[in-house]
């Protein structure tokens, strides 16, 4: 089966490979509590983002959510440094994949995401997140925060 990312529907998502939604995942958990050192202007501009994201996303387009939010909190990471030389972030750009569903089966995904990052230089080879049809957030209600 080969489908584009923006023909897939939660249930089917579901059926197709065996994922359900999880209230909790005491690995998103610990890695969202996890201590960091991170600078108090990094962590005035990531409360600042917060802010503006809690208050606008609904009212955002695509363009804006990435100009005004998601770009602006990547670049808090400085992907240029010694550490993260292998990692970039890239925008509108096609990903293909290959994920077996629960029967066993290959499915074929493929589309445009609107920002990535991922391993490469000049193209994406290894995707570490993405995101695609973003102009979604405004159908979801912010409910939870996070404290830097």
């Amino acid at each position: 089966m080969a489908k584009s990312f923006e023909h897939w529907e939660r249930e089917e998502v579901e059926l197709t490979f065996g994922i359900t939604q999880m209230d909790t995942l005491p690995s998103l958990t610990a890695w969202v509590s996890a201590k960091n050192k991170i600078s108090a202007s990094d962590r005035e501009l990531a409360t600042r983002l917060q802010t503006k994201l809690v208050k606008f996303y609904d009212l955002w387009n695509e363009d804006e959510i990435k100009s005004f939010f998601n770009i602006p909190l990547i670049e808090i990471i400085d992907f240029t440094a010694q550490d993260f030389v292998t990692y970039k972030t890239f925008t509108q750009r096609n990903l293909i994949g290959t994920l077996k569903d629960v029967e066993g089966n290959d499915v074929y995904l493929n589309g445009r995401v609107e920002l990535l990052v991922s391993k490469g230089k000049q193209k994406p080879r290894q995707p570490y997140f993405f995101l695609t049809n973003i102009s979604l957030l405004s159908k979801v209600k912010m409910t939870h925060s996070v404290n830097y």
